[in-house]
């Protein structure tokens, strides 16, 4: 769980946080966009056995307090509702020995 997440989280989340898919969320704040984000994450940690199902929600709850540390959450996301869907997409589809995020995530935040 831990090497996964956290080479994910700490060498590919980190500078998107200082910086579409076909659901049409719709993300006002950083914070809903990186719940999305990091449960798409989470979610692709537990198929890929990185993570036991039971710690899901704690895993996003790190992921997005991560990023509410080095950012105002409450600010609107850089990216658009579609590029963050699409980063999300690109996220449930990416391989379990990704160690990037997929280019689609760069800057959405």
């Amino acid at each position: 769980m831990r090497t996964f997440l956290f080479c994910l989280l700490l060498g590919c989340l980190a500078p998107i946080a200082g910086c579409g898919g076909g659901d049409s969320h719709r993300y006002d704040s950083i914070r809903e966009a990186a719940e999305a984000m990091g449960g798409a994450l989470c979610n692709r940690a537990v198929e890929c056995g990185e993570l036991s199902a039971s710690d899901r929600r704690a895993c996003t709850n790190e992921i997005v307090d991560y990023i509410c540390s080095q950012t105002a959450c409450s600010a609107r996301p850089s990216g658009t509702n579609d590029d963050i869907d699409d980063c999300i997409d690109d996220i449930d589809s990416m391989s379990c020995s990704a160690d990037d995020l997929p280019s689609s995530c760069n800057g959405v935040l």
